[in-house]
């Protein structure tokens, strides 16, 4: 059984927002494209932002970089495709 529970779904700035309430009293804001692909995560306590994740991604819908800040770092992860779309490598950096 998942220790997630939706709290609800809202229109906002033509995004699609989900939250996720977890049993640790934090929750999980999910902000979606006009595609209905997710492009934000967002991990809160209360009102306090204390993690984020923007994707990005290419015209198909593939993600093509993840960008996690926690605790004052950023952790950007590069997927490279091939010309068939399969994944050719990935990379990481830490700022």
């Amino acid at each position: 059984m998942s220790d997630l529970v939706a709290r609800g779904m809202a229109k906002k700035n033509s995004n699609q927002i989900g939250v996720l309430q977890g049993i640790d009293g934090h929750s999980t804001v999910l902000t979606k494209d006009v595609n209905g692909n997710v492009i934000k995560v967002e991990i809160k306590d209360g009102e306090t932002i204390i993690q984020t994740t923007n994707i990005t991604r290419d015209s198909n819908g593939s993600v093509l970089t993840l960008t996690d800040t926690l605790n004052n770092k950023t952790v950007t992860t590069t997927i490279n495709r091939s010309n068939d779309g399969s994944i050719s490598s990935v990379s990481k950096e830490v700022i």
